[in-house]
């Protein structure tokens, strides 16, 4: 059987994908009840001859409800913080850093599957640039009149 949601192979026997975290719709809690009526839970593999899975499972994705991956997650939580820093450093006159922020946090936000905090990056981005204009076209006409009082 494979995941509704990243296509890997899946037991109808597992809760959640191994893969991705996402819960199986197709679960069958057969073994948990069985085991539970029997007075020894070991006999159930001795009586219906079950290997017991021994590979590990990812732990399941709390507060998730869009079925978001542990790397869609990093990679919002990277766009988000980058794209926040590099409007700051913008701001502080930091031009060069903060639009470096900013094209990595527009690169973290196009790898994550949603998508989510890819205009946070765009404006980021857009204000990183044009505070660099500013500050060069302010710095340019300063030293114009610099050279004219002299």
């Amino acid at each position: 059987m494979k995941c509704e949601y990243c296509g890997s192979e899946i037991d109808v026997h597992d809760l959640y994908c191994s893969s991705c975290g996402s819960k199986n719709p197709n679960y069958s809690p057969a073994y948990e009840k069985i085991s539970r009526d029997l007075d020894d839970p070991e006999d159930i593999d001795k009586t219906f001859n079950f290997t017991k899975d021994t590979t590990p499972h990812p732990q399941p994705l709390v507060n998730n409800p869009n079925n978001r991956t542990q790397k869609d997650l990093k990679y919002d939580k990277d766009a988000k913080t980058l794209s926040i820093l590099g409007i700051v450093f913008a701001c502080l006159g930091f031009n060069i850093v903060s639009v470096i922020l900013s094209v990595v946090a527009l690169s973290n936000a196009s790898k994550s599957s949603t998508k989510k905090y890819k205009t946070l990056a765009i404006i980021a981005l857009i204000v990183s640039v044009a505070l660099t204009v500013l500050y060069s076209i302010l710095s340019a006409t300063t030293n114009i009149f610099k050279m004219f009082k002299s």
